[in-house]
């Protein structure tokens, strides 16, 4: 009886098995690609290159496999080989056979098997983008000087209206994407993020992020985008907040001295555009307060030897001098003085500070009481 039993189990157990291995060998050859970094640039370098994770069920040996990367004309840029093991990922690093880069574009691959002398398998699909090119951005400013003056609650009566512009044939990385304001010191004071979608406009109360007023003074407004595959652009403009004179005004003159700054370029004396709008701004409270006089002093980095600074400096609070010449503004009512490096606005230490530090400061001195 146990015998009997013994020879029935024993033959169940391997029908079992037989007819298991018959219905695996009749499923049909399952391949699949998944792809990591499909949009890539070898510029940015945000990954290592487009990674290719080959899947495979119910084939029950390889001999050899291929993987073709192929241009929008079907022609091969890069190849891949290997025998029976396939690989846990394949990594292309947009590079052709012989070590050059692509053109950016579409590529698509071709992944063959094969699994005897006879048969093959083969998968193939076109879903990678190279991508080198930095997204298009632009930004403008309603204004970039503009009168300020306290309203309740410690908050700014202005407001400036940024206009923004951006794309990318890719597509973007919104989580990216920012709108920054800094102070003359590179400090983050206001920070605008963008999650889903770029805005056409954004509107600025000349505030930080904690609602507080910002006082007088230049302020750089950088607007930064990347793509999805890692490439990066950044433009920025300078904005000017001004006093508001209209009401600080009196009978004798400016109630406080203004101190409004003017940058310029390593070792240049030429006026930026921003400068150039700044001294408008200038010559107009000028000409409303004609009893004030101007000191204007030029100042320079520390990259140069001190007599070079000095005239160097000179020579730029020369230019502003001329610039309000020729706007109407008196000569007898401003004076110049080049200081060089003597009185720098920040430390040599801060970041950036040689371009805060290479200027021409003009201060509208109060009138004698």
């Amino acid at each position: 009886m146990l015998k009997k039993l013994f020879i029935t189990t024993f033959i169940l157990f391997f029908s079992a098995l037989f007819y298991s291995a018959l219905a695996q060998n009749n499923q049909k050859p399952y391949l699949n690609m998944q792809i990591e970094n499909r949009v890539f640039s070898p510029v940015a370098k945000a990954a290592n290159g487009v990674i290719l994770i080959p899947e495979v069920r119910n084939v029950a040996r390889i001999n050899k496999w291929t993987l073709s990367i192929k241009d929008e004309q079907g022609k091969e840029v890069k190849n891949f080989s290997g025998s029976r093991k396939l690989p846990d990922h394949i990594v292309w690093d947009a590079l052709l056979n012989n070590g050059k880069a692509v053109k950016d574009g579409l590529y698509s691959y071709e992944w063959t098997l094969f699994l005897n002398a006879k048969d093959t398998l083969a998968l193939k699909n076109t879903n990678i983008f190279i991508d080198s090119v930095s997204p298009f951005i632009s930004i403008s400013a309603s204004e970039e000087i503009i009168s300020i003056k306290d309203g309740a609650g410690g908050s700014n009566s202005a407001e400036i209206i940024f206009f923004l512009s951006c794309g990318d044939e890719g597509g973007l990385d919104f989580f990216k994407t920012v709108l920054q304001i800094s102070d003359s010191k590179n400090k983050a004071i206001r920070t605008y993020k963008f999650e889903r979608e770029i805005p056409d406009f954004v509107a600025w109360n000349c505030s930080d992020d904690n609602g507080a007023a910002l006082p007088k003074g230049n302020y750089t407004v950088s607007f930064t985008a990347f793509d999805i595959a890692g490439n990066k652009s950044q433009v920025s403009l300078e904005i000017s907040l001004l006093d508001s004179y209209g009401e600080t005004a009196v009978e004798n003159g400016l109630i406080q001295d203004l101190k409004q700054i003017i940058y310029f370029d390593s070792k240049k004396m030429g006026l930026k555009p921003q400068s150039i709008q700044t001294l408008q701004y200038i010559s107009e409270i000028l000409k409303e307060n004609k009893k004030n006089n101007v000191l204007i002093t030029g100042h320079t980095d520390s990259t140069k030897t001190e007599v070079n600074s000095k005239n160097l400096s000179l020579n730029r609070a020369k230019v502003v001098y001329d610039f309000l010449i020729g706007a109407g503004i008196e000569a007898d009512r401003m004076k110049t003085e080049g200081l060089g490096s003597k009185k720098p606005l920040v430390n040599k230490k801060v970041k950036n500070a040689n371009e805060q530090n290479r200027r021409v400061e003009i201060i509208i001195l109060k009138t004698e009481q």
